[in-house]
């Protein structure tokens, strides 16, 4: 990245160095190099963006799916919890009585 960032400014030192000149043509390149790196960049942001929209929300669907189930077994286990609790009771009230 850091190579790249490089490149960039030595382009854009390029460009103005030839503004500075006057030297259309040569300006006209390296403005248009500029610009196509700025467009290659915008699209590669936006490819991304797109691919975690598509992407990122089937991972949530499935880590919301997990929880859902785990939440089940939890919510099965506190009721077979609380069945074992009720019958040592029982039990309790039966060796009592």
């Amino acid at each position: 990245m850091e190579h790249y960032e490089e490149e960039q400014r030595s382009t854009m030192d390029s460009f103005l160095d030839a503004v500075h000149q006057q030297n259309l043509a040569q300006s006209r390149s390296h403005f248009d190099n500029l610009m196509a790196n700025k467009i290659n960049d915008a699209l590669e942001a936006e490819k991304v963006a797109v691919a975690t929209a598509i992407y990122g929300s089937e991972e949530e669907e499935e880590l919301e799916q997990e929880l859902d189930a785990l939440e089940a077994e939890a919510e099965e286990f506190e009721d077979d919890l609380e069945y074992d609790e009720d019958i040592e009771q029982a039990l309790e009230n039966e060796d009592e009585e």
